[in-house]
């Protein structure tokens, strides 16, 4: 999460509610937010 905050130049205040927000998601609402959660999918299971 640091790093991605850094790239963006962003900060989460809460990293976790956000993840948790993210993957549970029911709609394809944005391509960005699908590729952050396909993302994060992928880290978790690391």
């Amino acid at each position: 999460i640091r790093e991605f905050e850094i790239l963006c130049n962003t900060n989460f205040k809460n990293p976790d509610n956000c993840r948790w927000a993210v993957l549970n998601r029911k709609n394809r609402l944005t391509h960005f937010l699908d590729t952050l959660r396909g993302t994060l999918v992928e880290l978790s299971q690391k």
